[in-house]
C-alpha cells in the first residue's frame, strides 16, 4: 500500500485483490480518498475510449500494464471501471 500526502485528504493505492475492496471501503469510510489499481491488467491505449474531448496522445495503440478500477473521493465512488 502506498500513501501521498495531500492537503484535506490521503491519497490511498491498494492492490485489487478480493481483500483490497474491503480495504478500500474501511478507508473511505474513515474519511480517505482511495484509488483501487489493478496491477496486473494488460490493456491497449485507445484515445476513442478516452472520456475527455482530446485524443492527442503519443501512446495510442500501446500495450500498457495497471488499471484504475475504483476511485472513492470523499466516500462516494467517483469513478469505477467499465468492464469490458
Amino acid at each position: 500500500m502506498q500513501t501521498a500526502n495531500r492537503s484535506h485528504h490521503d491519497v490511498v493505492v491498494v492492490g485489487a485483490r478480493v481483500a483490497g475492496s474491503a480495504t478500500a471501503m474501511l478507508l473511505a469510510r474513515l474519511g480517505h480518498d482511495v484509488v483501487v489499481v489493478d496491477q496486473q491488467e494488460s490493456w491497449e491505449v485507445d484515445p476513442m475510449k478516452f472520456r475527455s474531448r482530446s485524443r492527442n496522445t503519443p501512446f495510442a495503440g500501446w500495450k500498457v500494464k495497471g488499471r484504475v478500477i475504483l476511485t472513492l473521493v470523499d466516500g462516494r465512488v467517483v469513478y469505477e471501471a467499465v468492464s469490458a
